[in-house]
Parts: C-alpha cells; structure tokens; sequence
C-alpha cells in the first residue's frame, strides 16, 4: 500500500490550487502509480479569528487544497488509469478534522480495491494556557480491509501537529509532545458508517497496539537557541543553495539531537533530510528560488517534518522531499511517500522495546473538559474582537452598530426632549392660580 503525506503551514492564508497541484506529488518517484492513502498535515489554515471560530466558516480554506489533489491527480494519472466517467475525483476526502488552526484531512483513492471498515478521529489543543487551539495536534485512525489480499485488516494512525515557535521554547515543545501522548483520545467518526472494526475498539490512544503511525506537522524545532544577528544572516547560504550548503546547519538542529537521545517523538524515524531548511522565508510572490530569502530574525530551520513508527519491517521510505516555496507561506511544504505492508500482527510479535507494547507515559484520556469548556469560550471572545476589528466584514459590522446605536441615542435624547418640555407644561399648568 502506497501512502503519501504531506504537511504544510499556510501562513493564515488561502492556498492557491495551481501552485500547488503541480508539485504536490514531488516526493513520489518517477513512474509510481498513486497513492492509495493521502494525508494531508495543515497548520495555521485560517487566521486566528476564523480558526477559533470554526465550522463553515473555513470551507473556503480547505477547498483549495480539495482542488489541489484533484488537479495533482489528474495530471500524474495514465490516460488508462483515469476513472471513464470525466466527473468522477480520482480522490474521495474520507475524513476531515480540525481543532483551532491544525486540520487533518484524509483522501482514499477512489479506484481503490481497500474496504474502510471504520474512522476514528482525536484533536487535542495545546497552545496558550495549555488549552488553547492556536497550536494542537488531530489524528484520523482508519481500518481497511483488501478484497484482493487476504492478510486482515490495516490499521494507519495519522497525527497533525503544530507545536511551540521560537528558538528558545524547546521545552515548551516537549511538554506539548507529552501533552498529546497523555490526552489525545480517538472516538469514532461521526461522519462514517455503523460498521466499525474491533480492531479500532482495542486502543483509544495515541499508541494503538496493532497501528501504524505517522506524524506531520510543523513541529517548530530549530537550528539555534537563540535568534541570530545580523552578521548571522549576511552569512547564511542562499536559500536555493544545494542541500550541502546546510550541512553544518543541520547538525545543529534540535530535534534529530532529542531523537537520538529518546527525549521525544519516542519510537519515530525519519528518512534522512536531503533538502535546504523549509523555514522561515520572507513571504514573496515569486516562484523563482532566485528571488528567495531568508527572514532576518530566525535561523533557517528544519521545521516541517514528517516521521513514523517502523513496524516489524512493514514500513518503507520512498521519497522525502521539500516542495517549492508557495506565494502565501514562509514555510515549504515537505512531502513523505511510505509502502506499507498490509496485513495486522499480534502485539506479542512487536518487540519488547515498541512503545505500543511499553508507552512512555500512561494515557490519561480527554483531559478536564470543564478546563477545555472555559478555553472555548476564551476562543469565541478572541475571536469575536479579532473578527471585529481585523476583517472588512467586521469592521463593516461595527461601523453600522455604531452609526444604529447613535441614531438610536439621538432619537432617545429627541424623544426625551420631547416628554420633558410635556411635563414640564403640565408642571406649571397645575400651578397656574388662574386655571
């Protein structure tokens, strides 16, 4: 089974379809056929106002990258691979959620011969106060089965993450990670059929004994403690450099140093990383990598990464690509093609170190909602006065409550003119000694 993940910050801005169909499936070797699972890891999708509104509200964000897939597919497909009837998607979008401005969205391949046997999904927020969804991580749990391989179902886990910015939060970002193995709880899909594996039932957590797992996102590790000056950035590699250029810069970076160490992400691989840092660009509407450059305040950094658990040898790196930068981010989006093998195994089988067998931390569950409940209502008020005062529509919104509320005053202080120059004829009526 072939599976293709993607991760991609979108800067709070619509994604443009044609830029990034073209490029979508660059980490996919020459020839292959398509994927039959595609992930998508998507951070920062909608600015903060809309994000913690949610809803409808962010259709407009995701449909672009719908288009994307579609376009993408269409263009790597054979002429004999394409469904006959021209208005069929070459993708069917099994599964979307989101919390806050992290979204996970998964696509199954239409003319796939898979079974989906049952959908469960997570979402955790860890961004401010702990609680908030300005920063989170949302897993999709999917079960198929093959009418064409007797091997019994596949169980895949795939995570979304956005963790902690900033040169110096690199214990912040541990704790998040600790966060999400302790709390994030899977539970069906409300979106998916009645039929639901037991295979799904064995596990709520983020370790499942008998699923593979695959993590995306902006995890925001960094190459420097601390921001760099300005003779710093003078000094830095163009960020078309070949990969070579950023050797010495990725032996500083923070997150291959703690997976070695077993800090966190315990239990996760990456392929090598054979592509310039992803992160932070200044935002620039060409696609020339020429015209390219790096932001002043950060150090260029490794930020957008995809890993996952290797499972008895089932699993296999296929591509590990940078895609080009897009026109609304300062990162790259990065790409990761895996061959899964199908088929499920018996926990015995895992070896005694796999943290399916041995987690690093006891789940916990969901976590105090009455604590989560308050954070929403934080978000909505945030969201309510950034949506006042940050968008036309709001602003619109406030403009004409202001205009209805002085009419309303104005008409108030008539009215009231009015009945006190009544009142006060009345007034020397009733002590007129001539009436």
């Amino acid at each position: 089974m072939l599976i293709y993940t993607l991760t991609f910050n979108c800067g709070r801005l619509p994604v443009s379809a044609p830029a990034l169909a073209p490029h979508l499936f660059a980490a996919l070797q020459s020839g292959s056929p398509l994927p039959d699972l595609l992930f998508l890891s998507l951070q920062e999708i909608a600015p903060l106002a809309h994000s913690f509104w949610g809803g409808r509200i962010l259709d407009s964000y995701f449909e672009p990258f719908l288009d994307a897939v579609e376009l993408a597919a269409f263009a790597a497909s054979p002429s004999s691979s394409v469904a006959s009837d021209e208005d069929e998607d070459i993708y069917t979008l099994s599964a979307i959620h989101n919390i806050g401005m992290t979204a996970g969205l998964l696509f199954v391949k239409s003319t796939s011969t898979h079974t989906i046997n049952g959908i469960d999904v997570a979402a955790l927020p860890v961004g401010f106060f702990g609680n908030m969804s300005n920063k989170g991580a949302v897993g999709i749990r999917i079960a198929l089965s093959s009418s064409t391989q007797h091997t019994g179902e596949t169980l895949l886990t795939f995570i979304a993450a956005h963790l902690a910015p900033g040169e110096e939060n690199s214990e912040q970002r541990l704790q998040q990670w600790d966060s999400i193995m302790r709390y994030l709880t899977f539970r069906q899909h409300i979106h998916t059929a009645c039929r639901r594996s037991e295979l799904l039932g064995l596990s709520s957590s983020l370790y499942h004994p008998a699923s593979h797992l695959i993590l995306a996102g902006d995890l925001n590790y960094r190459t420097s403690a601390t921001s760099p000056s300005q003779d710093d950035v003078h000094s830095l590699p163009h960020p078309a450099s070949p990969f070579s250029a950023f050797r010495p810069l990725l032996e500083q970076d923070q997150l291959s140093y703690l997976l070695r160490s077993g800090t966190t992400l315990h239990g996760l691989s990456e392929a090598p990383i054979s592509f310039p840092p992803t992160y932070k660009h200044t935002i620039t509407s060409s696609a020339k990598p020429q015209h390219w450059r790096w932001a002043a305040h950060r150090w260029p950094s490794w930020c957008d990464r995809i890993l996952w658990l290797p499972t008895l040898g089932r699993v296999e790196s296929l591509g590990y690509e940078a895609l080009p930068l897009l026109p609304s981010s300062d990162h790259r989006p990065v790409a990761l093609a895996l061959e899964v093998q199908e088929g499920r195994w018996g926990v015995e089988e895992l070896e005694m170190e796999d943290v399916r067998r041995d987690a690093p931390v006891e789940p916990l569950g969901e976590g105090n909602g009455v604590v989560r409940g308050v954070a929403r209502v934080g978000e909505v008020g945030i969201a309510g006065a950034l949506w006042g005062v940050g968008t036309w529509e709001g602003e619109c919104l406030i403009a004409a409550l202001v205009v209805g509320g002085l009419a309303f005053v104005g008409w108030e202080w008539q009215w009231g003119a009015r009945l006190g120059q009544k009142l006060l004829e009345i007034n020397r009526w009733g002590r007129d000694p001539l009436r």
